[in-house]
């Protein structure tokens, strides 16, 4: 029993796609069916990687777990992309519903661009006489930026007028490259047109605004219209003269189509065409059909609290970003998320999830093509789950449970949206919101949230990584590179804090000298090679003998000092004994021409003295001294 159907669409559709997922809800609501929506933020100005990484998140869904899949295919800023889900789906025998572009082997839901088009450029021509026209498309070859530059020039042609190629631009449904267009046509030759038609409202919104910039009133000096009559340019003033799309009943006949699809795999619903209408309004210079003013009037009543939320979402946002980008690791970064969501949620719901490749942040590798498997092919760990409110521990996620933990109950319907979590084209995770989150409502907020979270994972990869390497470094200063104990530059940093903490709570700290014995003898009849090989089985004596917690030290070439903390008389005389005894099994199981041998000298620290560290060391020196000195005397009676 799957009971999902995956949605592939564009978070900066986002208007666009609430209205449709309203109408498939409704729908999807009448068998009992979960959606799934996939976003993407791609956009035709991103950089490469940057676009894949974002255009991964379609990889995260595995075709075959959907009852049905729906691609809003005019949306992904990728024809190319939107072309390969259908061709995965039907392998995989899955019904798919194409939305905006007629795919082969898919249920085709198309918008019948020339009514509404047509009908808005008939009422520029025959109420306010426009003849010169520049027309802003979408991006060049899009279905939809096609269509309503075909529906422009058969309209002017039926009045006798002709849209001149020169006179025609691609904006790639974007401000930057509209204003652009806007500076320069205005500079040409040809100078102000008597009206600037956009592929959509965006594009017509910066278009005005760039006109307002440039000194012209919109609706007197010139004319400026958009299509899908989006909430900003109704609020806009001039509001937006453009064309409407009834997405909510787009969604619920998708929904339907792709139901009949399920029941009858063999049956291909004849391609379905919505119908679009002019929505004329003030940037033509008409009062329009709907009281704009009124419209404007009731979203200044919420503009103060509009900002108030704005605030908080961008505090809630700074917060997160510091958060994530000064976790010392891992476990400390899940700790103070879990926090965080366990208090503050108002804008993400009572559901909200963060999964992550633990490898992103963990691995030292350079190349994150090594570090991360694949596009979501290794588990995601489960960062954060908020479930109902509240922070639960849930196993980790993967392609058979996309949401952790979630196992879904007769008659009840979610919806869930995956946003991708990415460095470049590399996706190391993703965030899960639910259909509750008012993130959803704020224009692109979820976009603007969803990147301060991968910043922040951005900055903390890099700080653990260069925290690895100082540590590196940090380790081949300190420590002796022969034996691998700690040299004499790290005396000050390790030994010295530790004598200091056993005076302040009144503990004994050990000091032992080591010395080998005959060193000089060794190197010389011997070689140096032998010299080092008796450093080497000394230093696996002291390793092999001393407790976790105390400081070993080469001291000099053949000497060493061993700083214990917490040690006693016992503990002392042990530890000497173990090294003689390491060091008598040497001899004996190597047979060595040489005995390895050494003096040990210790003392214990008395923390109601004065005494310095050094104190110690010199009296600790002095003793094995004394012992040498004794050992030196016994071998010469030995031998006469």
């Amino acid at each position: 029993m799957k009971k999902r159907i995956a949605v592939f669409a564009n978070g900066w559709s986002t208007e666009t796609l609430i209205q449709a997922l309203k109408g498939m809800k409704e729908s999807a609501a009448l068998s009992d069916h979960d959606i799934y929506v996939f976003l993407s933020y791609a956009t035709y100005s991103d950089q490469d990687d940057v676009k894949r990484g974002e255009l991964n998140i379609y990889k995260l869904a595995r075709m075959e777990d959907y009852d049905g899949i729906v691609i809003f295919s005019n949306f992904l800023n990728s024809d190319e992309t939107a072309v390969k889900l259908a061709i995965e789906a039907k392998k995989k025998g899955v019904p798919v519903v194409s939305i905006g572009m007629d795919i082969e082997g898919t249920s085709y839901i198309g918008i019948k661009n020339d009514i509404g088009m047509r009908g808005l450029i008939k009422h520029l021509i025959e109420v306010h006489g426009v003849k010169r026209i520049v027309f802003i498309g979408g991006s060049r070859g899009h279905v939809d930026s096609a269509a309503r530059l075909s529906a422009v020039r058969d309209e002017l042609e039926s009045h006798g007028l002709t849209l001149d190629q020169e006179d025609i631009f691609f904006a790639n449904w974007s401000n930057s490259p509209t204003i652009e267009v806007i500076k320069g046509t205005v500079a040409s030759e040809k100078g102000l047109p008597d009206a600037y038609v956009c592929a959509n409202d965006i594009m017509a919104l910066a278009a005005a605004t760039q006109l307002f910039r440039m000194g012209y009133e919109v609706g007197k000096d010139v004319i400026v219209t958009g299509f899908d009559n989006i909430m900003s340019g109704q609020l806009y003033f001039p509001s937006i003269t453009t064309v409407s799309l009834n997405y909510e009943q787009i969604g619920k006949v998708a929904i339907q189509t792709l139901m009949e699809r399920v029941d009858n795999p063999n049956a291909y619903p004849e391609p379905l065409l919505i119908d679009s209408e002019p929505v004329i309004a003030e940037s033509c210079g008409c009062p329009g059909n709907l009281d704009y003013r009124k419209v404007r009037d009731e979203y200044c009543k919420q503009s103060y609290h509009n900002v108030l939320n704005t605030n908080y979402i961008d505090g809630i946002e700074r917060i997160l970003f510091i958060m994530i980008s000064g976790a010392k690791d891992y476990a400390s970064l899940k700790a103070a998320l879990e926090a965080h969501y366990a208090k503050e949620h108002r804008y993400e719901g009572e559901d909200f999830y963060i999964t992550i490749n633990r490898a992103y942040l963990e691995s030292m590798e350079p190349e994150l093509d090594k570090a991360i498997k694949g596009v979501y092919e290794d588990m995601q760990d489960t960062l954060v789950a908020l479930v109902g409110g509240r922070i639960e521990q849930l196993p980790p996620a993967d392609k058979d449970n996309l949401v952790p933990g979630y196992v879904k109950k007769d008659g009840e319907q979610n919806t869930f949206f995956f946003i991708p979590l990415h460095d470049g084209e590399h996706n190391y995770g993703y965030t899960i919101a639910t259909g509750t989150a008012q993130l959803l409502d704020n224009g692109y907020s979820l976009f603007y949230y969803n990147e301060k979270i991968r910043h922040g994972m951005l900055q903390l990869r890099t700080n653990l990584r260069l925290n690895a390497v100082n540590s590196e470094l940090t380790e081949l200063y300190d420590k002796d590179p022969m034996t691998g104990l700690f040299n004499r530059f790290c005396y000050e940093k390790k030994a010295v804090p530790l004598f200091e903490a056993s005076h302040s709570d009144h503990s004994r700290i050990m000091i032992m000298f080591i010395d080998i014995n005959y060193m000089k003898k060794i190197n010389d009849v011997y070689g140096h090679i032998q010299g080092d090989n008796a450093i080497l089985k000394v230093t696996e004596a002291i390793k092999s003998s001393i407790e976790e917690g105390w400081l070993p030290i080469r001291y000099g070439g053949d000497e060493f000092v061993v700083i214990a903390p917490k040690a006693s008389e016992e503990k002392a005389n042990a530890v000497q004994s173990s090294i003689m005894s390491y060091l008598d099994r040497v001899n004996s199981e190597e047979g060595s021409q040489y005995s390895i041998s050494v003096s040990c000298g210790y003392v214990l620290t008395d923390p109601d003295k004065d005494d310095k560290l050094q104190d110690y060391i010199k009296e600790a020196d002095r003793l094995m001294y004394e012992l040498k000195k004794k050992r030196h005397e016994k071998d010469s009676e030995s031998r006469q």
